[in-house]
This record gives structure tokens, C-alpha cells and sequence, in this order.
């Protein structure tokens, strides 16, 4: 007997099937398609996007507080650079088409694509996973209180996270970098400073 979790009922009222090149929005720096549980109810708790990039277009060094994510290459070449959060040990890989990376919830990584029309599938294990992007957090770092306070986290989608333009801050951020901007500048962390 095959288990499934869907009654008939269910599975008849729901769309299972989603053209993702009808939904695809162009960013400054490539394209992006995201497919979520609002748009598949059955997915549950994923999700996906599926990015188009050009040579050295890149997605910031980030994390995702709240989601794995598994990358799939579609197409070209693409340099991702993972960074464990406990060990601050990182490795960076060269990924061809048919390479799959997993990456766990809180570690950093960054994407480059290394040829035109890189195409990546990312698969995400929550229905709206949210990006912190690593360089506007070390900004917000008080360097007194060595502690991260009030992170910019902003959700994955429709925002257009393979832009370069830095998000908007929120008030309390602007009082906060205006007074840091007169203490001298937090250094980046060592662990993602790669030298080529």
C-alpha cells in the first residue's frame, strides 16, 4: 500500500502544477522565479527560487535564520563560498551543472556566477524563509556590548535579494549608525575575508 498523506477531497482542490517562467522578475544583476506554499498549498512548509545570473554576478554573503537551503545547478558555473558559524572554518566549492550544496540553517554563504547564464535552483525548508544579509549585520555590531542587536531580517522573497542596493533601514538603525559612525569602523569579521 502506498502511504500518502492527501485525501481525495484535498488533492483535487489544490494546483500542483506552476509555470515559473511566467512569474520570473528581472533584478539588477540577473533574474529570479520564487514558488511558494502561498502558490502550491501542498508544498507545506518549502519553498523555491530559481535564479538566472551573468558572469560575476553575485548574492551577498548572508544567512537564513530560519530555513536550510538546498542549491541545485541547472546551468553554468557557479563559486559558493560556505562558512560554519561555530568553528568560523569556511570552504568554498566550484558547483557545474548536476551539483547539489546543502546549507544548513544560520551558516553564511555567498554565491558568484562564473559563466552568462548560470542558472541555480534553491529549495528552501520553510514556506517563507528570511535573509540576513552578513555585511549590513556586522554593521549593526555594538562594539561595547560585542552582541548583534536588532538585525536587519527581511523575507527571501519578492525583495530582490541579488540586488546590490543596501535595504532600507529602519529608524532606530539610522540613530545607531549615525553614533557608530563616529567610533571607529567594526572591521569585518575574519572568517569571510577570502584572498584570491
Amino acid at each position: 500500500m502506498v502511504y500518502s498523506s492527501l485525501n481525495r477531497a484535498n488533492s483535487l482542490n489544490h494546483r500542483i502544477v506552476w509555470n515559473l517562467s511566467q512569474h520570473t522578475r528581472t533584478t539588477t544583476t540577473g533574474s529570479q522565479s520564487d514558488l511558494t506554499s502561498a502558490m502550491i498549498p501542498l508544498m507545506n512548509s518549502m519553498s523555491m527560487t530559481d535564479q538566472v545570473l551573468n558572469r560575476g554576478q553575485r548574492v551577498s554573503p548572508h544567512w537564513h535564520p530560519d530555513s536550510n537551503e538546498l542549491c541545485y545547478v541547472i546551468n553554468g558555473e557557479f563559486s559558493v563560498t560556505v562558512v560554519e558559524p561555530l568553528s568560523e572554518s569556511h570552504q568554498a566549492f566550484v558547483l557545474v551543472p548536476g551539483c547539489a550544496i546543502f546549507i544548513p540553517a544560520g551558516w553564511y554563504h555567498d554565491i558568484t556566477s562564473l559563466s552568462d547564464d548560470a542558472r541555480l535552483i534553491s529549495i528552501y525548508s520553510t514556506d517563507e524563509p528570511h535573509i540576513i544579509e552578513a555585511l549590513v549585520a556586522w554593521s549593526t555590531i555594538n562594539k561595547e556590548e560585542h552582541k548583534m542587536n536588532d538585525l536587519p531580517v527581511r523575507p527571501v522573497f519578492n525583495l530582490g535579494i541579488l540586488h546590490e542596493k543596501a535595504p532600507d533601514q529602519t529608524s532606530a538603525n539610522r540613530e545607531r549608525n549615525k553614533k557608530d559612525s563616529k567610533k571607529a569602523a567594526v572591521p569585518s569579521p575574519p572568517l569571510l575575508t577570502i584572498k584570491s
